[in-house]
């Protein structure tokens, strides 16, 4: 990835947020309420830093293929 391409992409907080309203738009047409869906972050591997940021995101739900990295 170039510095450009850096700069264009979209932060990972609204990433995350288009993620999220995707999931309550999916939820509302599947006529559940958005709030009873857990969303599952999985970050398969990325390094332990990517899950401190998406922690002070607000992100409590994180999966991890590998013993290692979940520890």
């Amino acid at each position: 990835m170039t510095l450009d391409q850096a700069q264009q992409a979209p932060s990972l907080a609204a990433r995350l947020s288009a993620i999220d309203t995707r999931i309550a738009d999916a939820a509302r047409l599947a006529g559940r309420d958005p709030a009873e869906i857990t969303r599952i972050v999985v970050t398969k591997f990325h390094p332990a830093s990517l899950v401190r940021e998406l922690y002070e995101l607000g992100v409590r739900e994180v999966g991890e293929n590998r013993q290692q990295e979940l520890t």
